[in-house]
C-alpha cells in the first residue's frame, strides 16, 4: 500500500512601483500529486493586475494570475513542504527524485530569473513484517483462509503509518498414515486386542507420532477346517498341487491349508487366451499423420499391457503416419497377443499442368490446362487470379498458383510459369529480304507494328549514310534509294517504338 502525496504551494508577492504606476503582483505556484511520485512543479507570471481565481484540471487546483511581465520582483522565494511517504515510492522536486528519509534543498529559476528555494523534509515509512511457522494435520485456516498443501504463504494488510504489512506463514501439512495386512487363519484371528472369526476387511484407527490419523486395515481370510477354494484364470494350462490342467473347469485336492487345518482345496479355473480386434482409419492425405488404430481386447485379466513396434504403449495409436505396425498384447499372467496392422495413404496430389503461352508479351491468349490426380476426387480449385475453374484460359503471361483440394480437404499448392512465344516487343525484324520482283519477299515486312503506331524506321549503308526513312512504316523499304535500286549489300537499321525503350539496331541485307 502506497502513501498518496499532494504538494501545493502559491506565493503571491505584491510590490508598489514609482511615478504612480499600479500595484502589479507576482504569483508563483507549485502543484502536483502521485500515488508513487510526487511532482512539484513552479511557474511565475508577472504584469498587470486581472482577476485570480481556481482552475481545476480534474486531479489539482490551481491559482492563476495573468499580468504583463515587468521582470524580476520580491527576490528569492521560499517554501517548505513535508511529505510522508511509504518505502519504494518518491517524491520529485524539479528534476530532482528522493526516495530516502532526509532534507533536501532544491534551488529553481522561474522564467524571469528570480530564485525560488524549496525545502523538501521527506520522512519514508518503512514496511513491517511476522513470520508464522505452523503444522497441522490435513488443513490449516489463516486470516480467514484454510490451506491444504504445505507452503510458504502470506497475508499483506495495513500498518499503522498506512504502510504494507506483510506477514508470512511457513505451513507444514502432515497427512494421515495407513497400513494394510493381508492374513489367514483357520477358525480365527486376534488382531489389535479383537477376535474376529469371520473373512472380511477391518479396519483399526488411532493416531501417528505426528498426532494425526493412522489407519491400519486388516483383509482377514478365515479358512474352514473341512473345504478352501482357489480361482484361477491362466493363458493355456495351469498347474496346481503337481498337476496340470489345460480346461477350464473345477478340480478338488484333499490336503491341509498353510495353517495346518484340514480342508478340501477347490479349484476353479479358467482357461482364457487373449482375442484382439482393430479398427484402422487411413491417413487423409498424403504425408499427413492423421491415421489411427483402435483396439479392442477380450480375455485375458486387467490390466494389458501394449507395446508397438514404433516404441508407443499406448492401446491406441492416434495421428500416426502410414505404414506397417506390429502390437504386442500382455496380460498380468504374461498371457500375450501380437497383431500386425497396416495403415495406408491417398496419392500425393499433383496438378500436372500443360502451358500454352502468349504468342506476344502483351497478348492474353495464353491458357493452362491441369489434369490433377491423387488425393480422393472430386477436386475443386483456387486460382490466385481468383477463377475457381479447373483451367485458364485467355490469360495473360504472368506467375500462376492454383490451390487443389480434393474430397477429404487434402491441399496441394502449385505454382505455374506462363510466357510467351514472339519475339520481345512483340517485333519481327527480318534481316534479309529480296528485292528482285518475283513477288516473294520484295519488300523488308516488320511483323508487329500494329502495337506500335509512332514507330520511325531509319536504314543507313555502311557509310552511315541515310537511304530510307519512315514515319509510321506506312510504306514499306523496298530496298530503293530515291527511286534506284541499291545493290547488294548489308545496310543497318535505326528503329525507335517511341513507347519509352531503348532504340533496336541490327542489320538487314539485300539480296538480288
Amino acid at each position: 500500500m502506497k502513501k498518496l502525496l499532494n504538494i501545493s504551494l502559491c506565493l503571491i508577492l505584491t510590490l508598489n512601483f514609482g511615478y504612480s504606476q499600479s500595484i502589479k503582483r507576482s504569483v508563483i505556484c507549485s502543484f502536483g500529486s502521485s500515488s508513487t511520485n510526487s511532482t512539484t512543479y513552479l511557474s511565475e507570471t508577472f504584469g498587470q493586475p486581472s482577476s485570480i481565481e481556481t482552475v481545476s484540471d480534474g486531479n489539482n487546483y490551481i491559482r492563476q494570475g495573468f499580468e504583463q511581465p515587468i521582470g524580476c520582483v520580491g527576490g528569492t522565494i521560499f517554501s517548505t513542504t513535508n511529505p510522508f511517504i511509504c518505502s519504494g515510492s518518491s517524491v520529485t522536486v524539479g528534476n530532482s527524485t528522493y526516495n530516502i528519509t532526509g532534507t533536501y534543498i532544491d534551488s529553481l529559476v522561474t522564467v524571469f530569473g528570480c530564485d525560488s528555494v524549496i525545502t523538501t523534509n521527506l520522512t519514508i515509512w518503512g514496511i513491517t513484517g511476522s513470520l508464522t511457522t505452523e503444522s497441522a494435520c490435513d488443513s490449516f485456516t489463516w486470516n480467514s483462509t484454510t490451506y491444504n498443501s504445505s507452503g510458504i504463504y502470506s497475508y499483506i494488510t495495513p500498518n499503522s503509518n498506512g504502510c504494507d504489512s506483510v506477514a508470512t506463514l511457513d505451513l507444514t501439512i502432515l497427512l494421515p498414515t495407513t497400513s494394510t495386512t493381508t492374513e489367514s487363519a483357520c477358525d480365527s484371528y486376534n488382531w489389535n486386542s479383537n477376535t474376529y472369526t469371520s473373512s472380511g476387511t477391518y479396519t483399526y484407527a488411532t493416531s501417528n507420532a505426528n498426532g494425526c490419523d493412522s489407519v491400519a486395515t486388516l483383509d482377514l481370510t478365515i479358512l474352514l477346517p473341512t473345504t478352501s477354494s482357489t480361482i484361477e484364470i491362466a493363458c493355456d494350462s495351469y498347474n496346481w498341487n503337481g498337476n496340470t490342467y489345460s480346461s477350464t473347469g473345477t478340480y478338488t485336492y484333499n490336503t491341509s491349508n498353510s495353517n495346518g487345518c484340514d480342508s478340501i482345496a477347490t479349484l476353479v479355473l479358467t482357461i482364457s487366451a487373449l482375442d484382439v480386434s482393430d479398427v484402422t482409419s487411413n491417413t487423409s492425405c498424403f504425408g499427413l499423420t492423421d491415421g489411427s488404430v483402435d483396439v479392442t481386447v477380450l480375455g485375458g485379466i486387467l490390466p494389458y499391457a501394449y507395446l508397438w513396434d514404433s516404441g508407443q504403449t499406448t492401446e491406441d495409436l492416434i495421428d500416426v503416419p502410414s505404414g506397417n505396425y506390429v502390437l504386442t498384447i500382455t496380460d498380468i499372467n504374461s498371457c500375450s497377443a501380437t497383431i500386425n496392422i497396416s495403415i495406408d495413404e491417398p496419392l500425393e496430389i499433383d496438378a500436372s499442368p500443360f502451358v500454352t503461352n502468349a504468342t506476344c508479351e502483351i497478348n492474353s491468349d495464353a491458357s493452362i490446362d491441369i489434369a490433377p490426380y491423387g488425393g480422393t476426387m472430386p477436386y475443386t480449385y483456387l486460382w490466385n487470379n481468383g477463377q475457381i475453374t479447373e483451367d485458364l484460359e485467355n490469360i495473360p503471361l504472368g506467375e500462376y498458383t492454383v490451390l487443389v483440394t480434393d474430397f477429404n480437404g487434402c491441399q496441394k499448392l502449385d505454382s505455374i510459369s506462363v510466357g510467351f512465344d514472339g519475339s520481345d516487343n512483340c517485333l519481327f525484324i527480318p534481316t534479309l529480304f529480296t528485292p528482285n520482283g518475283d513477288n516473294i519477299h520484295d519488300d523488308w515486312e516488320i511483323d508487329g507494328l500494329d502495337l506500335y503506331p509512332d514507330i520511325i524506321v531509319k536504314v543507313f549503308n555502311r557509310w552511315g549514310q541515310l537511304v530510307f526513312e519512315s514515319n509510321g512504316y506506312t510504306v514499306r523499304w523496298d530496298g530503293k534509294h530515291n527511286g534506284n535500286d541499291l545493290p547488294f549489300a548489308t545496310y543497318y537499321y535505326a528503329i525507335e517504338l517511341n513507347n519509352g525503350s531503348e532504340p533496336l539496331n541490327g542489320p538487314i541485307t539485300i539480296k538480288r
